[in-house]
């Protein structure tokens, strides 16, 4: 009687191993296609559905500003030379 019982949970036991296998395999392929994007893929950038996250840019703390001149600095142009130093005009 004993070994009737043994045989029973071993065959439970398969048949669970069976089925969780198999779940295991389908949920590591929705896995897979869930990650799959044009950036890890060779698939074109349009089939994405959901953009990637932008990048955030990168700020300098030592530079609050951007770079070239900021509103408000006062010009500073090269001096005009007398006509009479000039060779030629054009």
């Amino acid at each position: 009687m004993a070994e009737r019982k043994l045989e029973q949970l071993i065959k439970t036991l398969v048949e669970e191993n069976c089925r969780l296998k198999e779940r295991i395999a389908h949920l590591e392929s929705e896995l897979a296609k869930a990650c799959k994007n044009s950036s890890t893929s060779s698939k074109p950038p349009s089939s994405d559905i959901v953009k990637p996250p932008k990048k955030p840019k990168k700020t300098d703390p030592e530079r609050p500003r951007k770079a070239g001149g900021q509103n408000g600095h006062p010009k500073h142009e090269r001096m005009a030379v007398p006509p009479e130093l000039l060779d030629t005009t054009t």
